[in-house]
């Protein structure tokens, strides 16, 4: 036997389905283009340095804040090992800065604090063998 309003409930499950569907066009996010991929932190901070090696590394250039730019002049990290797994670093930065309008002018000076840090190696996953973790 057939239910005499089975017709039009068929119709407007139909129409539900469809509307859903529609909804879910309408509210579907659009493509966004990426940013560029940032590091943090540079992958040699990561090593560390034989028991008594000194590194030193510096950087230069400029730096183009959200409102500021910048002149690094320099950006300087000193690494000490002290023994297989510690490590002392000291890093800072000194740069010419310029106002928060984004005009290019470099009027103001922007000294960074020294950082001074000791770096313990807790757990090591590196693969001798292989020379890499």
């Amino acid at each position: 036997m057939r239910r005499a309003n089975g017709a039009p409930r068929a119709r407007r499950s139909a129409l539900r389905g469809a509307l859903w569907v529609a909804l879910l066009c309408i509210q579907w996010p659009a493509v966004a283009p990426a940013l560029p991929e940032r590091r943090l932190f540079e992958p040699t901070d990561l090593e560390f340095e034989e028991p008594g090696v000194v590194e030193l590394d510096m950087q230069f250039g400029p730096v183009r804040g959200q409102q500021a730019h910048r002149l690094v002049v320099p950006d300087v990290e000193f690494d000490l090992g002290l023994t297989h797994n510690i490590e002392f670093d000291i890093d800072g930065q000194f740069a010419i800065g310029g106002p928060d309008t984004g005009e290019f002018v470099f009027d103001r000076v922007a000294p960074d604090n020294p950082w001074p840090a000791i770096k313990f190696g807790l757990l090591d996953f590196a693969d001798s063998s292989a020379d890499r973790a």
